[in-house]
C-alpha cells in the first residue's frame, strides 16, 4: 500500500501552499475520465532565493506502482535562480489515458541533483481515474481491424474500431 507523508524533511525554504487538480473547464475535481484533460495547479511560497531547482509531480497507483513523474529539467524548463516570492505553477495534461482507478499524486519542488527537496507532499493528492474496465496502467490509443474471412492477407477492413470507442458496443457486433 502506498504510504502518505506530507511532512517529509525538507530545508525548509519552501512550502507547498496548494495543490489543487483542475478538469478541461477549471474546475477543482478529485476525479476524471480516463483519457480526459486534468491540470495540476502547484502554489509555492520560497523564503530563500533557490538556484537550479525543479518543480515535479509524481503518479502512484493506490498500490504504489509509479506511473509517471514529469518534471521541469526533463522537460527542459529549467529556473536558473528563483528568489523569494509567491509562485504559481501549472502541468496540464491534454489527456491523462490511466486505467480507471485510484491514484496519488506527489508534488516537490527540488535541488539540483535531487538529493534534498525544498518541498516535499509525497502521495497526498488523491485521484481518481473513471471509465470502462481496463487492464493495466495506461489506455494506449489503439485500432482493430477486422478483415474478410477470405483474403486474410489484405483487404479492406469491414470493421475498425478504435481504442477509445465503446468497447461493449463493438463486442456486441459479433453477437
Amino acid at each position: 500500500s502506498l504510504k502518505i507523508n506530507k511532512d517529509l524533511p525538507s530545508t525548509g525554504s519552501t512550502d507547498i501552499d496548494e495543490v489543487r487538480l483542475l478538469d478541461a473547464h477549471g474546475r477543482a475535481v478529485t476525479n476524471v475520465g480516463s483519457g480526459e484533460a486534468l491540470t495540476v495547479l502547484i502554489q509555492l511560497t520560497i523564503e530563500q532565493p533557490l538556484v537550479d531547482p525543479h518543480l515535479g509531480v509524481a503518479i502512484f497507483r493506490e498500490d504504489g506502482a509509479y506511473c509517471s513523474g514529469p518534471n521541469t529539467r526533463f522537460d527542459g524548463l529549467q529556473f536558473a535562480r528563483l528568489d523569494p516570492g509567491s509562485y504559481e505553477c501549472r502541468l496540464a495534461f491534454e489527456s491523462l489515458p490511466l486505467t480507471p482507478g485510484r491514484y496519488r499524486l506527489s508534488v516537490a519542488l527540488w535541488d539540483a541533483p535531487e538529493s534534498s527537496p525544498y518541498a516535499y507532499h509525497q502521495a497526498v493528492y488523491p485521484l481518481e481515474i473513471t471509465g470502462p474496465a481496463a487492464e493495466g496502467v495506461v489506455v494506449l490509443d489503439h485500432t482493430w481491424h477486422q478483415l474478410p474471412s477470405s483474403s486474410p492477407q489484405g483487404g479492406e477492413p469491414t470493421l475498425s474500431v478504435s481504442g477509445r470507442l465503446d468497447h461493449q458496443a463493438w463486442w456486441r457486433t459479433f453477437e
